[in-house]
């Protein structure tokens, strides 16, 4: 029962600000305007309310006619409702916009202290960023070297079976030439047989 309880009262206070919000009202037209007890030009004055100042809309008689409104101090009264607007005066507008702005200016001036930063560590970065592209760039070479290195070991490897065939015919050949030069020195001395002999 307790927790229903809170629970409406922070139900009806967030209503109660919501609808303050939607009945916010300012003066009108650089004008003061006589707030009081009553509505009537003839009752007990409350404050005068100043161009640009705030208030709480409570209730209206017509926009020709008198409305009820609360101050930021809490104060109420009356006061002619045609002089009321939703409108914040041009005067409180311009001055939300120039913090807007102002805050838009220290910003930009916090950003761009940032990129000063960044850039200061950019440069910093730099001889190691351009020591990165430059071993990336002797990598590059390097494997096109490797790649060149196994191409000519390849092709030394060739060559070399290429000349052992060509030791090994020559070889052959050289034996050749020599056993065919030898045999006949070696046959001479022997009797030659013929068919008949056996």
């Amino acid at each position: 029962m307790r927790f229903r309880r809170l629970f409406l009262a922070a139900g009806l206070l967030a209503a109660g600000t919501a609808w303050a919000q939607d009945n916010l009202r300012y003066i009108d037209g650089g004008r003061t305007l006589a707030l009081r007890e009553a509505p009537s030009g003839d009752a007990e004055l409350v404050t005068f309310v100043e161009t640009g100042q705030q208030m709480e809309l409570l209730e209206s008689m017509g926009e020709n006619s008198y409305a009820r409104v609360r101050l930021p101090d809490g104060r109420e009264g009356w006061l002619a409702a045609r002089f009321l607007t939703e409108q914040k005066p041009a005067a409180e507008q311009l001055a939300s916009t120039r913090e807007a702005l102002e805050s838009e200016r220290s910003r930009v001036t916090e950003l761009e202290r940032q990129v000063e930063q960044l850039q200061g560590r950019l440069e910093q970065a730099a001889p190691a960023l351009e020591l990165a592209d430059r071993n990336a760039e002797l990598e590059a070479q390097l494997e096109a070297r490797q790649a060149e290195l196994q191409q000519s070991l390849k092709a030394y490897d060739a060559e070399v079976a290429r000349q052992r065939t060509l030791i090994t015919g020559a070889a052959l050949v050289g034996g050749g030439i020599v056993f065919g030069l030898l045999l006949p020195m070696l046959t001479r001395g022997r009797k030659r047989r013929g068919y008949g002999d056996l």
